[in-house]
């Protein structure tokens, strides 16, 4: 196995020519730039590209879409855009949306922290045997709310929840 040390010189028995404090050449494939290009879309084609996703009817489409803008995989990164594929897809019963979901609520990323909030999202997803999920429904130790519910872009102020 070859290990790296410092500067990317090769530890252990094999020699290199290079001299010490020399950094090493990174080289990075022509392919993978050109797929990290193809990938990227830039703001006017990420806005259209998100209402054809959002217009779909696919719940899987609707949670990756999600995952993207709220990591900024791709597109820029765009919390709102995401919750608003999330809820779409959690509300037609996607597992791993309402655990976006709740993963969202229980650490307030985007929304107002409610624990209570994350747990019903979680048991949502627990029920369908998401198994993340029931894990963090157990660490969280909070009685969930009667109803997961998806915030208003009012909500994502702290002003308040609407269910759907």
């Amino acid at each position: 196995m070859l290990r790296l040390g410092a500067y990317g010189r090769r530890r252990g028995r094999q020699r290199s020519s290079k001299r010490l404090g020399e950094p090493a050449l990174i080289t990075v494939s022509p392919l993978l730039l050109l797929l990290g290009y193809l990938t990227f879309m830039p703001g006017a084609q990420a806005a259209g590209h998100f209402a054809k996703v959002y217009a779909s009817s696919n719940k899987a489409s609707h949670t990756e879409w999600g995952r993207r803008y709220g990591n900024g995989e791709g597109v820029a990164a765009d919390v709102d855009s995401a919750i608003r594929l999330y809820c779409n897809a959690a509300n037609q019963g996607h597992a791993d949306a309402q655990y976006y979901l709740g993963w969202l609520y229980s650490r307030g990323r985007g929304v107002k922290r409610d624990d209570a909030l994350a747990a019903a999202w979680f048991k949502k997803a627990a029920g369908q045997n998401h198994a993340q999920a029931r894990n963090l429904l157990h660490l969280l130790r909070v009685k969930p709310k009667a109803q997961a519910t998806c915030p208003t872009s009012g909500a994502r102020q702290g002003l308040g929840n609407v269910a759907y």
